[in-house]
């Protein structure tokens, strides 16, 4: 589940950061055309912006009375030089301004949309004016010949943006939140679909997706996943009855062998066709036990005793390793504990692997059969043992380990299996001095059931 949330938020993500592209874009862009629109990006203009902003500092300093000589004003004046400027309170120029045209009746000062003109005066002045509000009382600010530097640029852009962040900023963050859940939500139904169709089981009575809560866009998604489980329910089935049939059809041919095989006289030929006919036994067991937990009407679990399953079998097939000139050795160490199961089951696989090690144990050797903790089952052969590339391969139906071995490749295939629908994992690895270890480790009673 977590992996399947991950992979929405991945696809929530990309999405949401493919917006965020677009916002700022359309950010960019608004700024651009407001600045277009405005002009308040020439060159001109920031520099007043910033000589207006420190002028109005320094009337305030001076008691609404004078220009006070503030530092940040002299540092200005150091980097413009040729600007004159004039602040003008209730329509009196204060002292220390260096622009003091006649704001009177008739005294040719035009003021329109931030700028002034002189128009009555001997050479025609043009700049730019800023009217504001101190303490309540009216302050003209005029500024000429100002020659912007780097400082003006940053400072006129910083002011643009934050009058449109006053705007836009409300409009964005409410836009990314929206769009943010939106985006949650609108792939929420695209996980609770996986997750659905992760939980179908072929072994057990398959469903289907739920059309019904699908949204339109998916809903050819899912008909198609449906119509593609039809057909896989379809062949598994097939499958199965297959197997089950084989495994049935088996069964009483392999009675008469194992009649006539009886009625033959001692000899090594008659020890050589019993083994056969006991490894197909144990083969068609392990099919019907196979096909049986595959199917809908697999027996409920029970608590098996591993410890007497495994002296039984043992038992079983002590006679069959004395002909062969083997001997089986048995052994338990730690506590007792019956795990969940189906006792044919567990008793066809365990045969398998235990078939499989006298088949390998070299003529005087001895097959280790060990039970620790009640719950993990060993099986110690002596062989050639198990390329180590070969372990997971070894499970894998009709893997034979090259076309000189003998065999079908299903024993281990299908013990591999049995053991998954008990929740038991099994594996190999090399024993000391050479040949091959299996080991079957059994959950505890209650964690699982048969799957």
């Amino acid at each position: 589940m977590a992996q399947r949330s991950g992979r929405s938020w991945s696809l929530t993500r990309t999405l949401f950061r493919d917006l965020v592209v677009v916002e700022v874009a359309a950010f960019l862009g608004a700024l651009w055309v407001y600045a277009t629109l405005t002009n308040d990006l020439s060159a001109s203009e920031l520099g007043h912006a910033r000589a207006a902003l420190v002028l109005e500092q320094a009337a305030e300093a001076g008691g609404l009375r004078e220009i006070a000589s503030l530092p940040e004003l002299a540092n200005f004046l150091e980097g413009h030089e040729g600007l004159r400027y004039g602040v003008a309170v209730d329509g009196a120029w204060l002292s220390g301004s260096t622009l003091t045209p006649d704001v009177g009746r008739g005294g040719g000062l035009l003021l329109e949309e931030g700028r002034f003109t002189l128009a009555g005066s001997a050479e025609r002045v043009e700049g730019h004016a800023t009217t504001t509000e101190i303490d309540g009382r009216r302050v003209l600010i005029l500024t000429v010949g100002n020659v912007p530097n780097a400082f003006d640029l940053v400072y006129g852009v910083w002011i643009i943006l934050t009058q449109i962040a006053a705007l836009l900023l409300p409009i964005l963050g409410a836009s990314f939140l929206t769009t943010w859940w939106r985006l949650r939500t609108g792939v929420r139904p695209l996980a609770d679909l996986a997750q659905e169709a992760a939980g179908i089981d072929l072994d057990r009575a398959p469903r289907r997706l739920d059309l019904t809560a699908v949204p339109v866009e998916l809903t050819p998604l899912a008909q198609a996943f449906n119509h593609a489980l039809e057909r896989l329910i379809g062949a598994f089935a097939a499958r199965k009855r297959f197997l089950d049939n084989a495994a049935h059809e088996l069964r009483t041919p392999l009675a008469v062998m194992a009649a006539r095989v009886d009625s033959m006289p001692d000899g090594e030929e008659r020890g050589l066709l019993r083994r056969d006919i006991r490894r197909l036994r144990a083969l068609s067991d392990q099919l019907l036990a196979s096909a049986r937990l595959s199917s809908s009407q697999a027996p409920a679990p029970v608590l098996v005793d591993l410890e007497a399953l495994l002296v039984e079998l043992v038992a079983d097939y002590a006679p069959l390793a004395h002909e062969m000139k083997l001997t089986i050795g048995f052994t338990r160490s730690g506590g007792t504990e019956p795990v969940a199961g189906d006792p044919a089951a567990l008793t066809a696989a365990l045969a398998n692997v235990l078939d499989n090690a006298l088949r390998v144990e070299p003529a005087g050797g001895s097959v280790e059969v060990r039970l620790e903790e009640g719950r993990r089952v060993v099986v110690e052969d002596h062989g050639p043992g198990i390329d180590p590339a070969n372990k997971d391969l070894i499970f894998e139906p009709f893997w034979r380990g090259g076309e000189g071995r003998q065999g079908s490749g299903l024993g281990l295939a299908i013990v591999a299996e049995i053991a998954r629908h008990h929740g038991a994992t099994i594996r190999v690895k090399a024993t000391a001095g050479g040949g091959a270890t299996f080991i079957i480790a059994f959950p505890k009673p209650g964690q699982i059931m048969l799957a």
